[in-house]
């Protein structure tokens, strides 16, 4: 896995510094999550790259340069913009107050039916209630949408804080920049990103339970 990985990134970062001008189907390929070649960090040197190459047509570069704007939000290794969401009892919260424990933000649409099931995984994993008893671990649902009715029809695991961007912050804004639901960021416990647009439970589960095993 890791030998065809580093076979990949030679070849595209060969690709992208050739005279032809880079190919942009390939670059979407990177920031698509559900796409075998994604990869935020990656997506977003790959963009650079074809900003910087002379061969790539004013037009294209016009659009790269905003792709690159929604690329740069929320890397891994820099401070997650924070969020103010409201749960179910009314109250107002913001994300940074959830600093202390690795936190999970679960975005997530209630028509989504992948999101349903992702749900109900979380709340029968082991691993992951283990950690959210252990306080070393927090969940919280988001839905970035503006229909609070559906939202409050939804029904939420206990495990899961259940979140609603009521101001519309998310959308309007794109402080997140959300391509496709379920989608999960990392967050440790000083408010840095450790994974962005990761739409896998099982590679985040993963991931959380290296940090958490350190």
């Amino acid at each position: 896995m890791k030998c065809r990985l580093l076979i990949s990134l030679i070849a595209i970062s060969a690709f992208f510094a050739s005279a032809k001008g880079p190919d942009f189907a390939v670059i979407e390929r990177l920031g698509d999550p559900l796409d075998s070649l994604h990869n935020p960090a990656l997506y977003l040197d790959a963009i650079e790259q074809a900003i910087s190459n002379p061969a790539t047509k004013p037009d294209m570069r016009a659009r790269l340069e905003l792709m690159a704007q929604s690329a740069r939000k929320n890397q891994p290794g820099t401070t997650a913009a924070d969020i103010t969401f409201v749960t179910p009892d009314d109250s107002t919260h913001l994300l940074s107050d959830l600093r202390g424990s690795l936190t999970l933000i679960f975005f997530n649409d209630p028509d989504c039916e992948s999101c349903a099931l992702v749900k109900h995984r979380i709340a029968h994993s082991s691993v992951l209630n283990g950690l959210i008893t252990n306080h070393r671990l927090r969940i919280v649902g988001i839905y970035p949408f503006s229909d609070e009715r559906l939202w409050r029809q939804t029904e939420y695991p206990p495990c899961i804080i259940n979140g609603w961007d009521r101001n519309g912050d998310i959308m309007d804004r794109e402080t997140y920049v959300l391509p496709t639901f379920p989608l999960f960021y990392l967050i440790d416990s000083h408010g840095i990103v450790q994974a962005k647009d990761e739409p896998s439970l099982n590679r985040i589960t993963k991931l959380i339970t290296s940090l958490t095993t350190q």
